[in-house]
């Protein structure tokens, strides 16, 4: 019999455990609830907000720089805005939407109609004449959205407007030969008449002759945009 000593234990290998028989792969992940969603490549465009509308007074400047007064707010006999407003508080009252189109001014302080709007007038001319001749006078009035252009006291033209980025308003009409034609404002000095046309220069030489000659009794003008 072998001595302890001698004695050695018998030494077994390691062995992994062997897989079960047809075991299946592991279920792979499932997706989560809320998958991610792509964002757009752009930020969509703000909206665009409307043009505000403008409330002010519409003043008259002559060439020289010199302010002659304001559209005035008052009518004359003839049912116009014929003179100059030389005090501010009887100014015209007006309001427009800014737009690089022709369109309406309203007038704000109108006694007869809150829509009524500025417009020009060529007296006991139809709406068929008031284009034909570049000597033909207008004088500013009024008229209702849906007044006729053709009136008892001379045609009427009111989508004439344009508000320049400088504050200048300007009157412009296109004519029956689609042709677009710009009144140009003159005052006369002592009455402060004031009167549109066509052809400023023409105009007021055949004044001139008529009256004082040698004395500036006219001067041409534009209007301009004065905000409240």
């Amino acid at each position: 019999m072998p001595s302890p000593a001698s004695f050695t234990p018998d030494v077994f290998p390691a062995f992994a455990p062997a897989p079960a028989p047809n075991s299946a792969p592991a279920p792979a992940a499932a997706p989560p609830s809320n998958p991610p969603v792509d964002l757009p490549r752009t930020l969509p465009s703000p909206p665009v907000s409307a043009p505000v509308p403008r409330l002010g007074r519409i003043r008259i400047i002559s060439l020289k720089g010199i302010t002659l007064g304001y559209v005035t707010g008052r009518e004359s006999g003839s049912g116009n805005f014929s003179y100059c407003a030389t005090k501010i508080v009887n100014a015209l009252i007006v309001s427009f939407i800014p737009s690089h189109e022709r369109h309406t001014i309203l007038v704000v302080n109108a006694a007869d109609d809150e829509n009524t709007h500025l417009a020009v007038r060529w007296p006991g001319l139809k709406s068929r004449d008031w284009s034909l001749n570049v000597k033909n006078v207008a004088e500013l009035a009024t008229m209702g959205p849906d007044d006729p252009t053709s009136q008892p006291l001379g045609a009427c033209q009111d989508l004439i407007w344009n508000v320049l980025p400088d504050g200048t308003v300007a009157a412009n009409y296109p004519s029956d030969d689609r042709v677009t034609h710009t009144l140009v404002p003159i005052v006369e000095l002592e009455s402060y008449a004031l009167r549109l046309v066509r052809d400023a220069d023409g105009y007021i030489k055949k004044k001139s002759r008529l009256m004082d000659f040698g004395k500036e009794r006219f001067t041409k003008c534009h209007f301009t945009f004065e905000d409240l």
